[in-house]
């Protein structure tokens, strides 16, 4: 080999080298920066498991405290614009995360608001609850109650506003859970009114989150009885044997069946989602075996299906 040839050789190894050098510091740098987001999440995810919550002007503070220490002992360096797009990422995600938990662990929570009318009642203070339904994996949105005390300083409270659909018995479930006055005794009139009876504001909640669900399930469920009885004849589903399901009630309590051969049913739900009963009429007279049928099985909505093909087939 030439001399050349040898410089030449020596010169492309040397390159070699030096790209193989510059690798690796790259490496090195990358392997500390991931270091770096690696402890100043971490710093941040103790801030965030503090009192306070994420988010909150505390916690912010908190999680500052956390990495000026880490930068103090080294730890951490000075965040680079991709360390604070991470950071931001991760907040926004744990901050999701909870949010999440709480809507599905909550049902309902309270809240104080005030009244801005100069005349409202005591002094404009309203207590506020918001409560949450989930159907088919998706929150609605949520319905709220105010609440004041019409006679303050007495603890008991009424319904200011709500935004409760007018189809649920509201007025009747105020009426047992938040009593005003009570009326005077039977047995002796002459006793005066007595005490007014204790307020369950939980139990009110309980029952209004629970009518609610309720209310929205089954009005999901006839509405895909409805687009499964609008199917053409002969395809698969109820399209052959049902003419047409309904709502009769704004509630969604009551269906109205009809099938392909005449017979008409009126189907009463109840509000944990059972058959309470049901008419089936075959011209003027009732057609009682399919009535069994009806309320057959388990009794649930999520027979229902089936029962009605099978009435509406002729397995009556």
């Amino acid at each position: 080999m030439s001399a050349p040839d040898v410089d030449m050789d020596r010169t492309w190894k040397g390159a070699m080298d030096d790209d193989v050098i510059r690798l690796r510091d790259q490496i090195d740098q990358l392997r500390q920066e991931r270091a770096r987001l690696k402890s100043l999440i971490g710093a941040t995810a103790a801030a965030s498991s503090l009192p306070g919550g994420p988010g909150t002007v505390s916690n912010a503070r908190q999680g500052r405290t956390a990495v000026a220490a880490g930068r103090a002992a080294g730890d951490v360096k000075r965040p680079t614009r991709e360390g604070i797009k991470a950071n931001s990422g991760y907040q926004q995600h744990s901050g999701y995360h909870q949010h999440s938990l709480y809507r599905m662990g909550a049902g309902a929570t309270m809240f104080e608001v005030r009244d801005p009318d100069p005349s409202a009642v005591d002094r404009g203070r309203v207590l506020g609850v918001r409560i949450e339904v989930c159907i088919k994996g998706k929150f609605l949105t949520p319905y709220y109650l105010l609440l004041v005390r019409p006679a303050p300083p007495a603890l008991r409270l009424a319904i200011h506003k709500h935004t409760i659909p007018a189809a649920l018995p509201l007025p009747a479930l105020v009426a047992h859970y938040l009593p005003q006055t009570a009326a005077k005794t039977a047995m002796d009139p002459g006793a005066g009114v007595a005490p007014p009876p204790s307020q369950d504001l939980p139990g009110l909640v309980r029952a209004l989150r629970r009518e609610l669900t309720s209310y929205h399930l089954r009005i999901a469920f006839v509405e895909s009885m409805h687009q499964e009885a609008k199917a053409a004849p002969g395809a698969p589903g109820l399209g052959d044997a049902v003419d047409a399901v309904d709502a009769v009630d704004a509630e969604g309590r009551d269906l109205r069946v009809h099938w392909a051969d005449g017979r008409t049913a009126r189907i009463r739900i109840g509000t944990v989602g059972d058959v309470r009963g049901g008419v089936v009429m075959r011209q003027d007279e009732r057609d009682r075996d399919a009535e069994r049928m009806l309320v057959g099985g388990d009794g649930r909505l999520e027979g229902l299906w089936e029962r009605l093909e099978e009435v509406g087939r002729g397995g009556a």
